[in-house]
This record gives structure tokens, C-alpha cells and sequence, in this order.
């Protein structure tokens, strides 16, 4: 998926993201964390289920760098 795609992103959809992930119980991350209310996310995880929300496409990051270059 490019870039574009991934500014599609809304904030409703990261929230609706986290919400999901919570439902679900997903991972903790390693290496990065997405804090929210006192509880931590798997930055990758999340920004799949957002982009799914968003686009209807799940994102698939190759590496975490993949995801760090898109976030920052």
C-alpha cells in the first residue's frame, strides 16, 4: 500500500482501531508502543486495522521501519 493511502487515516479510525485492538487483545510491540489512556498498543497493529477502517485494505508493513519512516 502506498504512502497516500496511509493519509487517508483519520483520527476516528485509530480510535476505532484501538478500540478493536482491545476487543481482540492484540500484541504488545517490541520495540514501539502507542500509548492511549494509560494503555500501550502495537503501533503496527493498529495502523493496520485503521487503514482497514479507512481504505478497506489492510496495511502490510515489511519491517518496522516501514511503519517509523510513515508515523514520524
Amino acid at each position: 500500500m502506498r504512502k497516500s493511502k496511509l493519509k487517508n487515516i483519520k483520527r476516528e479510525q485509530v480510535l476505532k482501531a484501538i478500540e478493536i485492538a482491545e476487543e481482540e487483545g492484540m500484541f504488545p510491540s517490541f520495540k514501539y508502543e502507542l500509548a492511549y489512556k494509560g494503555n500501550r498498543y502495537s503501533p503496527v497493529d493498529v495502523i493496520k486495522i485503521a487503514s482497514k477502517e479507512a481504505n478497506g485494505v489492510e496495511f502490510i508493513a515489511h519491517s518496522q521501519g516501514a511503519i517509523r519512516q510513515i508515523m514520524f
